[in-house]
């Protein structure tokens, strides 16, 4: 007897248990798809993040470059004056006039080459700016790319939910259809 009304407890009371639990696996097949998709979202903006920080240490080396080429220039200029000054003094101790023959081509020689060691560092300099800009853009280029995909990755959770509720919906109204027809049939 008390195992009879135990068995009648037990099932009056969780008879409604396997009802919930098919709802729920029909909730979490719908929620599943698009919790993905905001997820593989925010994953591609972490992503996009950090190829825009990325892209902004490239154009602060770009900066930095600039820089160290000036104060290159600078003392090379520095250098340069120093040794044209040495040898004006070297021409004015032999008794030479520096500013004719032979003296002048040598101090022109030492500016002309002073000048084409400025230029190889404004180059250089130039090529370096010129590399950080690209890895800047290209880091700008994949943090889009990366928003792009990240949105949709979540339009599709979107459409892989609404399709799992579609067919959630269909599913009921088969077992819906069974359910109404006459006991007979």
């Amino acid at each position: 007897m008390c195992v009879n009304a135990l068995t009648t407890w037990i099932t009056k009371t969780f008879s409604s248990v396997p009802a919930f639990l098919g709802g729920l696996g029909t909730v979490m097949s719908v929620a599943a798809p698009v919790m993905a998709g905001k997820a593989a979202q925010e994953s591609a903006e972490a992503q996009a993040k950090a190829a825009e920080y990325n892209a902004k240490i490239e154009e602060s080396k770009a900066a930095i470059s600039a820089e160290r080429a000036a104060q290159e220039e600078r003392k090379l200029r520095m250098k340069g004056a120093l040794t044209k000054g040495a040898q004006r003094a070297a021409f004015g101790a032999a008794g030479l006039v520096p500013d004719v023959g032979s003296p002048l081509d040598v101090l022109l020689s030492t500016q002309w080459s002073i000048e084409q060691d400025a230029a190889t560092i404004r180059y250089n300099a130039m090529l370096d700016q010129w590399g950080y800009g690209s890895r800047a853009s290209l880091e700008r280029y994949q943090a889009d790319v990366a928003r792009a995909t990240g949105k949709q990755a979540r339009t599709a959770g979107i459409i892989g939910g609404i399709t799992h509720l579609g067919t959630a919906v269909t599913n009921f109204s088969d077992k819906w259809d069974w359910m109404g027809q006459p006991l007979g049939k």
